[in-house]
């Protein structure tokens, strides 16, 4: 018994030893290795068409394509000029980087009933001013607590971050 007592005191203390420093490392963005920005990280599609293939090669199969200009992507890995990306339904694909952008914008998952409203200001009581379906992109101008002002079209206002795909941009 007491050989056991000693291998645990031993575990706990090696664990109180290491677990300041895997806490603070943690804490630090990890840059891609071939960008040096932070991975994960939310890009823009940045072309008309762009391919999402299996892998980060340019005779790889292709498994999408994409057509959305400005849909939000996140970046997930790197491999030299290639970024592997999840888009707004979970889907990844690697993309070339050149079809990509350090845009920020969003899309709208909407709420209960699939839409968001766009306010005239960051509260739920603010005016209404236009109601989003599901599947808009917009551009990020502002973070907030809970809300971000976009740009949609001609219209420019805030909506909760909750109901948005990519909100968390706003983080960094």
């Amino acid at each position: 018994m007491p050989h056991c007592a000693a291998r645990i005191f031993a575990v706990l203390a090696f664990a109180l030893l290491v677990a300041p420093v895997c806490a603070s490392a943690s804490e630090e963005p990890v840059l891609g290795p071939h960008s040096g920005l932070p991975v994960p990280r939310f890009v823009a599609l940045d072309a008309d068409e762009a391919n999402g293939r299996r892998r980060p090669d340019a005779g790889a199969p292709i498994d999408w394509i994409y057509v959305a200009r400005r849909l939000p992507l996140r970046v997930v890995a790197e491999s030299g000029p290639w970024r592997r990306v999840e888009d707004p339904e979970g889907g990844q694909v690697w993309m070339h980087a050149e079809n990509l952008s350090g845009d920020r914008t969003v899309y709208v998952r909407g709420g209960r009933r699939g839409e968001a409203m766009l306010r005239a200001g960051p509260r739920a009581d603010a005016r209404t001013l236009a109601v989003l379906e599901a599947g808009v992109i917009a551009e990020v101008l502002e973070c907030q607590a809970d809300y971000v002002r976009l740009k949609v079209g001609d219209r420019t206002g805030w909506v909760r971050a909750e109901v948005l795909w990519g909100a968390s941009s706003c983080n960094g």
